[in-house]
């Protein structure tokens, strides 16, 4: 657990085609070299009506990962191939940033 009032926060849409998606499941994964202190942690939301999130942070670097449980018990791991392919070593959280990212599903 992290207490600090130096977190980000990450907001976002989830969306296929150009509809919004409610009730997509979406995870911040720390990248870099201190992954492993997260073994078993996530930070985790769901959509809203309208397809948006909100997620806050301790500084670092994060894969966005958005999927949808109806989708199957292979969703999470094929969103997690995505998010690697799209954002490479993922979005870099600096204390007290916002950032915004959309994410497109199949």
């Amino acid at each position: 657990i992290v207490i600090s009032a130096n977190i980000g926060v990450i907001t976002g849409r989830v969306l296929t085609g150009d509809k919004s998606v409610a009730g997509a499941n979406v995870m911040l994964r720390r990248t870099g070299d201190d992954k492993l202190r997260l073994l078993g942690g996530t930070l985790a939301t769901v959509t809203n009506d309208r397809g948006v999130f909100t997620l806050s942070a301790a500084p670092g670097n994060y894969l966005v990962v958005a999927w949808r449980s109806a989708d199957g018990p292979t969703a999470l791991e094929a969103a997690m191939s995505k998010a690697i392919k799209e954002q490479g070593t993922g979005l870099t959280l600096s204390p007290n940033d916002r950032k915004q990212i959309d994410i497109r599903l199949p």
